[in-house]
């Protein structure tokens, strides 16, 4: 990967475990067995992914805040082009991130207390995490089910997933009033 990618995530919470979610501390890598199921056979630079070096990501840990907190600073800064919405009406927590990353070990380090939202969902609803190259259209894409108790590596990007997440990452593209190749002048 060479560009930043996107990521949506959509979770079905009632209002009260929303809150505990914010409140939680972020998760790290360790709360995820399934790593290698996605980068399995990933080559980087410095070589191939290997349960190792997750092994080693996990051990750095998560950010030391809460879920909210971990959320609320991803949302203050401008250049990430973030946005998150708890909808009370339909009890659904969306969190966009038009620039989110292209390094693995940073999803390594962010996306576990994402996929930890599982630990709080209560309210039915076929929920995900994905990332994406959705700007520019090239590089890998990772996503995962976000179901009550248990989030899994996903290999294929549901179609409706696929149509949501466009849409939503558009919307805020939108929003931002930004277009094309400007978006990086944010």
């Amino acid at each position: 990967m060479s560009e930043l990618h996107s990521l949506y995530v959509r979770v079905h919470l009632s209002k009260r475990a929303y809150q505990k979610f914010m409140d939680s501390r972020c998760a790290n890598a360790n709360v995820f067995g399934d790593w290698m199921e996605w980068l399995g056979g990933i080559e980087l630079v410095s070589g191939p992914m290997t349960p190792k070096r997750v092994a080693e990501y996990a051990r750095r840990g998560g950010p030391d805040v809460s879920v909210g907190t971990f959320v609320a600073q991803w949302c203050a800064e401008p250049e990430n082009a973030a946005a998150s919405r708890y909808d009370e009406a339909t009890e659904t927590w969306q969190f966009c991130v038009l620039q989110f990353s292209e390094n693995y070990g940073e999803f390594l380090e962010f996306l576990p207390s994402m996929r930890a939202a599982c630990f709080f969902k209560d309210r039915p609803g076929d929920d995900f995490l994905v990332v994406y190259p959705f700007i520019w259209d090239t590089g890998h894409t990772v996503c995962f089910s976000i179901d009550s108790g248990h989030s899994r590596f996903l290999p294929d990007f549901a179609p409706a997933w696929h149509t949501e997440a466009n849409t939503e990452l558009g919307a805020l593209m939108d929003d931002l009033g930004v277009m094309g190749s400007d978006f990086v002048d944010l």
